[in-house]
């Protein structure tokens, strides 16, 4: 009877001790930093083709990217975090930027913007995140 709650108590404490320490791992795992990253370079409405293409098996998700744009608007999160919007080729899709640090930006510049893709909210926006300007064009 002993060794029976025993070895169910061990049935159940390995895979929960598996689970705390995977879990430990992942969340003091060290941040990416997209600067040191090597980047694929595209526009922004070539970002936006991409994912409207191969929406199934993205190829760009959780890559750097550098990307070129035109701002069409820019705002603060919730977290005051810098967001901005570049325009692509279809009026009611954007490439959705939110930049790591506070930054300047104006609707109408011109620049390019480093960062991590996140993702594609389907029929709507491409999502990077951890972004700094690379260049800017105008």
């Amino acid at each position: 009877m002993r060794s029976a709650i025993i070895k169910s108590l061990i049935i159940i404490a390995l895979p929960v001790l598996g689970g705390v320490l995977s879990f430990l791992s992942t969340w003091y795992m060290p941040h990416r930093n997209v600067k040191n990253e090597k980047a694929v370079v595209t526009t922004a409405s070539d970002l936006l083709k991409a994912f409207v293409a191969n929406e199934k098996e993205p190829l760009y998700l959780n890559k750097a990217v550098q990307v070129s744009g035109e701002v069409m608007e820019t705002k603060t999160n919730q977290e005051g975090k810098t967001v901005c919007y570049l325009k692509t080729a279809d009026p009611f899709s954007v490439i959705n930027c939110t930049f790591k640090a506070n930054t300047a930006l104006t609707t109408g510049q011109q620049l390019t913007v480093k960062g991590i893709c996140t993702g594609y909210l389907s029929g709507a926006d491409v999502v990077m995140i951890d972004c700094y300007i690379t260049d800017t064009l105008r």
